[in-house]
């Protein structure tokens, strides 16, 4: 996940890495240099017409906002880090049609003074997975078609 990110321009590759991918693609020794920049992340505007682009984009906004509560539950307040951070996909086989499963999995960052309650409450050590399913068939309360 994090080489795909990073040849889509979104991580800074270290030089060895930049010219072991060039040498592998075939690329030019000037994509080797571009590939070590610091990027200006985030999402390019005209991303948001991709349909896969845009239910992630609508995923985190309907949900986010129950996620940050939930986190907040379980781990007091703070943030889910996005620097030590793991992206896992996967298919799950569901009767209505394949499931794509994304675990965001970034570590717990509560403040100093929440430590206790966080702590008696977590159940998943440093880590606060979040998982979410998208449909191929739509909404879940949507009717089947035919």
């Amino acid at each position: 996940m994090w080489c795909v990110a990073a040849l889509l321009g979104q991580h800074p590759m270290p030089a060895t890495q930049a010219e072991q991918v060039c040498a592998l693609l075939d690329l030019d020794e000037s994509v080797a240099e571009s590939l070590q920049r610091q990027p200006a992340r985030g999402i390019d505007p005209a991303l948001m017409s991709d349909p896969t682009i845009y239910r992630f984009h609508e995923a985190l906004s309907v949900y986010g906002p129950a996620i940050k509560e939930l986190i907040h539950e379980e781990f007091g307040d703070g943030i889910m880090s996005a620097i030590n951070f793991n992206v896992d996909i996967a298919r799950r086989e569901h009767p209505d049609g394949d499931r794509v499963v994304v675990t965001l999995d970034g570590s717990s960052s509560i403040t100093a003074g929440d430590r206790g309650r966080a702590a008696a409450h977590h159940r998943y050590g440093p880590f606060v997975p979040i998982s979410f399913t998208v449909r191929r068939t739509g909404r879940p309360d949507a009717p089947a078609a035919g």
